[in-house]
C-alpha cells in the first residue's frame, strides 16, 4: 500500500517535471506556472481527493487501491496534452531529481503509519492535490546536489578543452545564435574538421556536455553558442571557453521579463567581445542600432558586418524570392557573387559572418561561394514544408518579435494567400502587449487568415482595432487544432505561416 501511493505521486510529478524542463530548469520560471486558477485547482483536487478517501475508507484496501488508480488517470488526463506535446526526457538530472522524490515520499508514507487515520487521508490529499508545489520544495532541496554536479561537470569540460589545440569561437546574440554557428560550421567543413554545439545547447551544461561527448583532438575549430537570460551568464562562459574570435549576432526583446531592459541584454551580449584577447577578433553586426551605437572598448580587433549600414564586410545587389537569395559581397578587398537557398534578407546577414570568418581563416573565395550554396535551413527556422495543398514556412521554434517580423516579410514574398498560426510571444515582461500590438499590426495587408492559439488577448483586440475581418480571425487552444483548423481552411497553393510554438503550459501569459 505504501509503495502503491509513492508510485501514484511519482506519477503526478511526470507533469510538474515536463513543466520544470521546458523552462530549462530554471526555478524562478517554472513559480510562474503557479496561477490563481492552478491554486484553485490544487484546492479542488485536494479537497475532492479527502473526500474520495472518506468515502473508501470502509471499503477494502484493493477496491480503495483502483479506486485512488482511476482517480490518478483522470487528474493525469487534464495534462495529457501538455506531456505529450512535450514529453519529458530522463536526462540524468531528471533521473536524480526522481529518485529523491522517491526517497522523500517513501519517508513521508512510512512516518504516516504513526499517525491517526485522519491525519494520514488530510497528508495525502494535500500532497496529491498540491504535488506542483510540493515539486517546487524538492526542486529546490536538489539545488545543493545539482550545484555539485554542475560544477563539477564544467570543470572537467573547461580542463579537456584547455588540453585542446584548437581555434574557438564564440557566438551569442538575442537570436540567430544557431542559424550563425550552422552556416559557419557548414562553410568551415570543407576546409576544417569542426565542432559545434549541437541544436541549441547553448547554456554552461550543454557546451560542457559537448566538450565531453563531442570534441576530439582532431578537431581544428570549435564554434560555440552562448547563450544567456540572466546577467553575468555570456561573461561566465567567457572566462570557460575563453575564445579568441567572438561573434555578437545582433540584439533585441528577449528574455525582458529577466533581463528588465535592452540596455541590459545589450551590456550581457557585448561581453563576449569585451573578453578577447589582444590578438582576438570580434564580428558584430553593424545594422543593429544597439550594437553599432554601443561604446565598444575592446583590446581586439573589430570587424563589423552590414547590409543597411557601412561596414568592413557588406552585401549588395540583394534578390530575395520565395527560394533564396542572390547577393553581391565586398569583404577584406576580395567580391564575390553568392547564392542561397535559405529564407529572408537576415540570412544574408547570418551569412556574411561565416564568410567573414572564412576570410579571415584564408579560405578560397570560390569554395566559399560553393559552400554557401549547399547550406540548408535549420528545422523550425523559416524552414519550408509541404502541406496538404500548399505550403508550410516553419518557424515554430523562433519566439521574438523581430524574427516574428523577418518571417512575416518572407510570408509577404510568398505567392496566393497566406494563414497565419501563432501563440503570440513569451518572455517580454512589461513590453509584451507593446509588441504583441507591433505584431498585429505587422500582419496587416500581409495575413488573410490568422489562427491564434491561446488567450492572445492583446493581438486579438489589436488585429479588430486595425480593421482586420473578424470572420477571418480564429482562435484555438493548442497547436494541433490549429493545423487541423488550417488544414481545412487553405486552398491549393497557399502558404502557412508557423511563428513560434509555445509550450501549453506557458501559454497563458503569451499574446
Amino acid at each position: 500500500m505504501i509503495l502503491f501511493y509513492v508510485v501514484n505521486q511519482l506519477f503526478l510529478n511526470l507533469f510538474d517535471a515536463s513543466v520544470y524542463q521546458q523552462n530549462r530548469y530554471q526555478k524562478d520560471r517554472y513559480m510562474e506556472f503557479f496561477t490563481s486558477k492552478k491554486l484553485g485547482y490544487a484546492i479542488l483536487t485536494a479537497l475532492a481527493y479527502a473526500s474520495y478517501r472518506f468515502l473508501c475508507a470502509p471499503l477494502a484496501e484493493s477496491l480503495e487501491l483502483i479506486s485512488t488508480l482511476v482517480l490518478t488517470y483522470l487528474i493525469s488526463k487534464l495534462n495529457q496534452n501538455v506531456k505529450e506535446q512535450y514529453p519529458l526526457k530522463f536526462t540524468k538530472r531528471m533521473i536524480r531529481l526522481f529518485a529523491l522524490s522517491f526517497l522523500l515520499h517513501l519517508m513521508i508514507m512510512l512516518a504516516l503509519n504513526f499517525f491517526p487515520k485522519l491525519i494520514e487521508i488530510l497528508i495525502h490529499s494535500l500532497l496529491f492535490g498540491f504535488h506542483s508545489y510540493a515539486f517546487l520544495g524538492l526542486i529546490q532541496l536538489s539545488l545543493p546536489l545539482e550545484t555539485y554536479f554542475r560544477k563539477r561537470i564544467v570543470q572537467k569540460a573547461k580542463t579537456r578543452l584547455e588540453q585542446m589545440d584548437c581555434l574557438k569561437i564564440g557566438i551569442t546574440g538575442s537570436y540567430g545564435k544557431t542559424s550563425v554557428k550552422n552556416l559557419i560550421h557548414e562553410v568551415l567543413s570543407h576546409q576544417y574538421s569542426c565542432c559545434s554545439t549541437p541544436l541549441s545547447y547553448n547554456n554552461e551544461m550543454g557546451i560542457s556536455r559537448t566538450i565531453l561527448e563531442n570534441l576530439q583532438k582532431h578537431h581544428e575549430v570549435f564554434l560555440c553558442e552562448m547563450g544567456a537570460d540572466h546577467l553575468h551568464e555570456i561573461e561566465d562562459l567567457a572566462k570557460m571557453i575563453q575564445p579568441s574570435i567572438g561573434i555578437v549576432t545582433t540584439v533585441g526583446p528577449q528574455h525582458l521579463s529577466t533581463f528588465k531592459t535592452i540596455e541590459n541584454i545589450l551590456h550581457e551580449k557585448m561581453q563576449l567581445i569585451q573578453s578577447l584577447p589582444q590578438d582576438g577578433i570580434g564580428l558584430i553586426n553593424a545594422d543593429n542600432t544597439f550594437i553599432r551605437e554601443y561604446p565598444i572598448d575592446p583590446l581586439c580587433r573589430i570587424v563589423s558586418v552590414g547590409i543597411h549600414h557601412q561596414a568592413d564586410i557588406m552585401a549588395s545587389d540583394i534578390r530575395c524570392n520565395a527560394k533564396g537569395s542572390t547577393f553581391h559581397v565586398t569583404a577584406f578587398g576580395e567580391e564575390m557573387d553568392c547564392s542561397i537557398s535559405l529564407l529572408g534578407e537576415h540570412n544574408i546577414l547570418n551569412c556574411l559572418f561565416a564568410i567573414g570568418i572564412a576570410l579571415i581563416l584564408k579560405m578560397d573565395p570560390l569554395m566559399i561561394q560553393n559552400a554557401l550554396t549547399l547550406c540548408k535551413p535549420i528545422a523550425h527556422r523559416l524552414e519550408l514544408k509541404p502541406f496538404y495543398d500548399g505550403v508550410c514556412i516553419d518557424n515554430a521554434y523562433n519566439s521574438n518579435p523581430d524574427s516574428a517580423e523577418k518571417a512575416l516579410q518572407v510570408l509577404a514574398m510568398m505567392p496566393n494567400r497566406h494563414l497565419l498560426i501563432t501563440p503570440g510571444f513569451l518572455d517580454l515582461g512589461v513590453h509584451h502587449d507593446y509588441y504583441c500590438h507591433e505584431f498585429a499590426r505587422q500582419m496587416i495587408g500581409i495575413c488573410d487568415i490568422v489562427i491564434l492559439v491561446g488567450p492572445c488577448v492583446s493581438i486579438h483586440e489589436s488585429l479588430l482595432a486595425h480593421g482586420f475581418d473578424e470572420n477571418a480571425l480564429y482562435q484555438v487552444d493548442t497547436m494541433h487544432n490549429a493545423l487541423q483548423l488550417a488544414s481545412v481552411l487553405m486552398e491549393k497553393d497557399d502558404v502557412v505561416l508557423i511563428e513560434n510554438d509555445i509550450p501549453q503550459s506557458l501559454s497563458r501569459s503569451a499574446g
